[in-house]
C-alpha cells in the first residue's frame, strides 16, 4: 500500500496518513508492521495506539553479520553509552 505525502514527511504527517491505511485492511491483515529506523517513524507508539498494529521489534533484536553479531539495539546502546 502507498500513501500520498503531500506536505512532508515529518513523523505525524506519516502517522497521520498510515493510520486510515491500515484501518482500511481487514483485521486479518493488520498483523504488525515494521517500522523504518528513519525520524519520520517517531509517532509509532501513536501509531499502534491508534490502531491496535504492533511495531515489530524483532529486527532490532536480531544479532546481525555485518554488526560483529550483536544487535542494532546492542550497537545503538553502545554509541549512547559511549558519548
Amino acid at each position: 500500500m502507498l500513501g500520498h505525502l503531500p506536505g512532508g514527511h515529518t513523523a505525524e504527517e506519516v502517522r497521520d496518513v498510515l493510520v486510515p491505511l491500515i484501518g482500511s485492511l481487514r483485521g486479518h491483515l493488520r498483523g504488525s508492521l515494521t517500522w523504518d529506523q528513519g525520524c519520520e517513524m517517531a509517532a509509532h507508539k501513536q501509531f499502534s495506539v491508534a490502531t491496535g498494529v504492533p511495531v515489530a521489534q524483532e529486527l532490532n533484536g536480531r544479532p546481525r553479520k555485518t554488526l560483529g553479531w550483536e544487535t542494532p539495539a546492542e550497537r545503538l546502546r553502545d554509541l549512547l553509552t559511549a558519548t
